[in-house]
């Protein structure tokens, strides 16, 4: 018979499930606004069982992990605080470190702030809207209107 084993983990938690894709990042965020983009080949698969691996190395000042997910080029980052604070940036401007690294600050968060959530949109350039007209911020939408793809999946 097989021994099994019991794997104790300290008191982490998952906080995200992404696909990778080719030429893609993974961002990592942390509570405090540090962040990073890392290389999706530095991670290596596993199998059942294991404890996985480390991917951003936090302490008091970080916070720990609030958000992970895989970016590509050319895709807008927003980044939401818990108070309601929403930032935006290029996923290429936030900068590419090593896993085991704390990362730089991509948000500054307000005593009693934290990072909540994020979304990562691709912007279309105007050739692939069918030389539709950029909307004006704040414009209302017309019937099916797709100027943006969410997450990397069509519309």
């Amino acid at each position: 018979w097989k021994a099994q084993r019991m794997l104790t983990i300290r008191s982490e938690q998952l906080v995200a499930l992404e696909v990778a894709r080719k030429s893609a990042h993974l961002l990592t965020v942390t509570t405090m606004g540090y962040g990073k983009r890392a290389n999706l080949d530095k991670y290596t698969a596993h199998g059942r069982g294991t404890k996985g691996v480390i991917t951003f190395k936090t302490n008091d000042k970080t916070g720990p992990v609030a958000l992970a997910r895989v970016v590509s080029p050319g895709q807008e980052v927003f980044l939401v605080s818990a108070r309601g604070v929403v930032i935006t940036t290029k996923a290429e401007k936030i900068s590419i470190q090593g896993r085991l690294t704390k990362g730089v600050t991509v948000m500054k968060i307000d005593e009693g702030d934290a990072v909540a959530s994020a979304a990562c949109i691709e912007v279309l350039d105007a050739a692939s809207t069918d030389g539709a007209q950029p909307r004006k911020p704040g414009a209302p939408r017309k019937r099916g209107e797709d100027e943006a793809k969410v997450g990397g999946d069509a519309a």
